[in-house]
């Protein structure tokens, strides 16, 4: 037995929808390191440097581990 459709059969409508999400790694991750200058000797100026830097490379390596990232080690 055989028959026909008038009309084809359609097939559910999809929508896709995008929409973009930040998502930002935690604010202690972000924020500065800050140390004032001080008035003292070099050698207190070179260990508050020092110690900003080691502030900054602590960060980027949180920032690297909450991201998944492999770090490729110290530059320095």
């Amino acid at each position: 037995m055989a028959s026909c459709a008038t009309s084809p059969i359609k097939p559910p409508e999809q929508i896709i929808v995008r929409e973009t999400v930040r998502v930002l790694p935690p604010a202690e991750y972000i924020a500065p390191c800050t140390s004032q200058p001080t008035d003292q000797t070099i050698l207190a100026e070179l260990k508050r440097l020092d110690k900003l830097v080691r502030c900054e490379r602590a960060d980027k390596a949180a920032l690297r581990a909450w991201a998944g990232v492999e770090g490729e080690g110290d530059p320095l």
